[in-house]
């Protein structure tokens, strides 16, 4: 089965599980502080895209993760004008997520330090900001449509566009998951950001 965050209980039974790799280290970073876990028990791993998981499993150890909105903007503007398959209605969708994905952000609570996300906070979150919860997504599905649109599809924009397919399993997973001690949110470099595995600093 392929499982992004909301089928967590109906992997447990499954014979094959495929997530994304933000997915395994986020579970590996849980199970490596004792926070408990995300996925199942597993008796192999098999990697695809291998050329990209040590950046991704480099976020993990370091210990906080931010989900990478402005950087898929940047990346997929350079490309499509590198590439001269910059139309104005795909260059607007690039922008459309550097902008909804700073509208979320900013009205993440504003506290000092970290503190925990739970499952009761993200839902209070979402029943507030849920417009902007729906906003970012949206947005990310409306760039990779237009991707999918395209008549030439470079491997560098069919890259771009799995990053904005991974990125909303990742919002999708991080705001609605059913694990109670997910991350902690706070601040890294004056960036707001959420952290792995959820401990506070002392």
């Amino acid at each position: 089965m392929f499982c992004n965050g909301d089928c967590i209980s109906g992997a447990k039974d499954a014979d094959l599980i495929i997530v994304n790799h933000h997915l395994f280290f986020a579970d590996l970073a849980l199970k490596q502080d004792d926070f408990g876990s995300i996925l199942p028990e597993y008796s192999a791993v098999v990697f695809d895209e291998a050329h990209e998981m040590e950046d991704v499993a480099s976020d993990y150890s370091e210990g906080s993760f931010r989900i990478p909105f402005e950087e898929l903007a940047r990346d997929a503007d350079q490309t499509l004008r590198l590439l001269k398959l910059g139309s104005p209605s795909l260059l607007r969708r690039t922008q459309r997520i550097r902008e909804r994905s700073r509208e979320l952000f900013e009205v993440f609570p504003a506290r000092d330090g970290r503190y925990p996300f739970t499952r009761n906070e993200r839902e209070t979150f979402l029943q507030a900001h849920r417009e902007g919860y729906d906003a970012i997504a949206t947005s990310l599905k409306r760039f990779r449509d237009g991707i999918a649109a395209m008549t030439q599809k470079p491997e560098e924009l069919q890259r771009i566009a799995r990053r904005s397919f991974e990125m909303r399993q990742e919002l999708s997973f991080l705001f609605e998951s059913n694990e109670k001690n997910l991350c902690c949110i706070g601040t890294s470099g004056g960036t707001k950001a959420c952290f792995w595995p959820p401990r506070p600093i002392e």
